[in-house]
């Protein structure tokens, strides 16, 4: 019994981890707050977040930008903006990011 509970505590905690570390694929829309200024863009996740190989594409009307080198830590999304020397740095908790 003792092996079965933490068998069961093994799972629960990798099953934790990998949800902690999920994030929805999809259209996404977003504002910059810059100076006195907000900034709305739209933008698409695609591919695997578990092993950290995710596209942000970013939506410009009938023009995509795509940006390969996202990077998630934790519970946050690194999209780096080279243009611009600047990161856009969100947490996410499933289907929301601030």
């Amino acid at each position: 019994m003792t092996r079965l509970l933490y068998f069961c505590s093994i799972i629960m905690f990798f099953q934790g981890n990998i949800m902690a570390q999920s994030i929805a694929e999809g259209q996404w829309q977003g504002n910059i707050h810059y100076s006195n200024a907000t900034v709305p863009f739209e933008f698409k996740i695609i591919g695997s977040v578990l092993n950290n190989n995710i596209q942000v594409v970013l939506i410009n009307g009938s023009e995509e930008l795509v940006i390969n080198n996202s990077t998630i830590s934790g519970d946050s999304i690194f999209i780096p903006m080279h243009a611009f020397d600047a990161t856009i740095r969100a947490r996410f908790s499933g289907k929301t990011m601030t």
